[in-house]
């Protein structure tokens, strides 16, 4: 879950990413992310989120099958961003302006903007 633009942003395996009223819990819009996804964070003013395959979302297994992007002014899936290699997700994070992705299979850290 994460805060940006008055709104709380919320997914989980085979969920689709909610964005919810704190002040009410409503659901104010529903973005279609597939079988699912791994977790959240806001960055550079977007909302991105890591996604595993279906299979990899049934299993509980944190391989990254696509990074996507969404735009909360139109809560539509801006950017795909698919891995050229396996990703195993331990982490995400965020410094405001980039987001963060650390692999526990390689030992790395990715950055995007």
């Amino acid at each position: 879950m994460v805060a940006l633009g008055g709104s709380l942003w919320v997914t989980g395996r085979g969920t689709d990413l909610l964005r919810v009223d704190p002040a009410t819990g409503a659901v104010q819009a529903t973005i279609d992310m597939g079988a699912g996804a791994i977790d959240v964070q806001a960055a550079g003013g977007s909302i991105w989120v890591v996604a595993p395959t279906a299979d990899d979302d049934r299993s509980g297994l944190p391989v990254l099958d696509r990074v996507l992007r969404v735009d909360p002014a139109t809560n539509t899936v801006v950017q795909t961003i698919r891995p050229t290699s396996r990703i195993v997700v331990d982490g995400l994070a965020s410094d405001g302006e980039a987001l963060w992705i650390a692999d526990t299979a390689t030992g790395r850290l990715y950055r995007l903007r």
